[in-house]
């Protein structure tokens, strides 16, 4: 089961690494699947098709903003407007949580929530 994940987020952290560069709508599926290391047969595997793709990198992306939110907002000692402060913070690239967060993988982030 843990290779299974491995390989899944093997191919999640390609296309991050690809949107680092490039608009999500510049990268095809064979360009995914050449930064991934993988066959076309072993990315078919564990995707069945590009909206399988999509849908895990959403829930992935998701999952990673509501972490980076769930920590800023615990950092913030003034409870009123903590939420608004935290989405700032990360927008502009200023977390108190992961300073070394690189606001162009927050960017990635936010054109696969975009996508979705």
């Amino acid at each position: 089961m843990k290779k299974h994940e491995d390989k899944i987020n093997q191919i999640l952290d390609s296309v991050e690494n690809l949107l680092l560069n490039k608009k999500i709508n510049e990268i095809s599926l064979n360009k995914i699947i050449s930064e991934s290391g993988l066959s076309k047969g072993g990315f078919f595997h564990y995707f069945k098709n590009k909206d399988e793709l999509i849908i895990a990198l959403t829930e992935r992306s998701m999952e990673i903003y509501k972490t980076l939110i769930i920590d800023e907002m615990n950092l913030d000692p003034n409870p009123i407007g903590r939420f608004i402060r935290a989405q700032a913070r990360l927008m502009l690239g200023k977390t108190i949580s992961n300073p070394r967060y690189e606001y162009k993988r927050l960017e990635a982030i936010g054109q696969i929530l975009l996508l979705s």
